[in-house]
């Protein structure tokens, strides 16, 4: 399944997924990844799926969406890779938005450099890009590039990208305990944030299992001091995000096993949330059970709580 959800966002509200790269195909290995180690690396741009396939996805999705009157705020381009690896990504954007809905991408940002890719992004409506590091050595850190991948080029590019952008452009940052949490780091984040002077900047902590074990949040007062350095630095808008999300707004039809499937392929979900879907539908949780069983599905526990994540493997 190429479309998901509407899954509960934390920015965007309910978003219906576009899951249009093949799993962990990705520029970036990052240390915090919520589905695992990344395989293949990879920087070519290819043609993965059709976007002719990709609108009848689509378009069957919303009208299975109007009849129950489950509403849809965006549609997100948020795969299980990079979504500008996608060299049909202009053409899939404008056919999502010919449906006369509002589209956003979440992008790792690594491919910036490329004017095709920044031509892409113009289409969409909403663009996240990733700033976890303010330098070159913190940046193969945390987000464990692609060899040949240059920062200053990635920088730069955003930079480039968000003085032509007529849309929303914003940036998310993960901040990780012992990383890129110190003074000088958080430092050489908010300079860079001010340079590409995004519409809002998010500061994030890791709340799902990682692929690295030594991932951690910062602690309360660490991420208030962060803040503080970010804000005295930028003039634009400054956010956080630390909580879980909504329980209550994930949506799945009789077909449960394959909508947690499909869900779970990009964005792992805690047991608490995955009981009260399960509720809903009057099923049992031995389909889960069976599901692992069958490892179609991985438990991870994380913080004190049980997630679940499709096997992409």
């Amino acid at each position: 399944m190429l479309i998901f959800g509407p899954v509960p966002s934390r920015r965007l509200g309910q978003s219906l997924g576009v899951n249009h790269i093949p799993p962990k195909t990705c520029s970036y290995a990052c240390v915090y990844c919520q589905l695992g180690k990344t395989y293949p690396m990879e920087i070519k741009r290819k043609r993965f799926y059709s976007p002719e396939e990709i609108d009848r996805e689509l378009t069957e999705k919303l009208q299975r969406l109007k009849e129950t009157g489950e509403p849809v705020d965006w549609v997100t381009f948020v795969p299980d890779g990079e979504p500008t690896l996608d060299v049909n990504l202009k053409e899939e954007i404008m056919k999502t938005k010919a449906h006369g809905l509002k589209t956003a991408v979440i992008s790792n940002a690594s491919l910036m450099s490329m004017e095709e890719v920044q031509e892409a992004l113009m289409q969409a409506d909403w663009v996240s890009m990733k700033v976890d590091a303010g330098n070159d050595p913190m940046w193969r850190k945390v987000n464990r590039p692609y060899g040949s991948l240059r920062f200053d080029g990635m920088i730069q590019g955003i930079i480039d990208f968000s003085k032509r952008y007529q849309g929303i452009l914003v940036t998310e940052s993960m901040v990780i305990k012992g990383a890129n949490d110190s003074e000088s780091e958080i430092d050489d984040i908010a300079r860079v944030l001010s340079e590409i002077r995004p519409k809002k900047s998010y500061f994030m902590v890791p709340i799902r299992p990682p692929a690295e074990n030594w991932v951690e949040r910062p602690d309360v007062r660490t991420l208030r001091h962060a803040l503080r350095i970010v804000q005295n630095r930028c003039e634009h808008e400054i956010a956080c995000i630390t909580g879980d999300e909504s329980e209550e707004r994930f949506y799945v039809t009789d077909a449960i096993a394959n909508d947690i499937l499909s869900i779970t392929s990009v964005h792992p979900v805690r047991e608490t949330v995955i009981r009260l879907l399960l509720e809903q539908k009057h099923a049992d949780f031995s389909l889960i059970d069976d599901l692992v069983a069958q490892k179609k599905l991985l438990a991870f526990s994380y913080e004190g709580k049980t997630f679940y994540r499709r096997n992409l493997a």
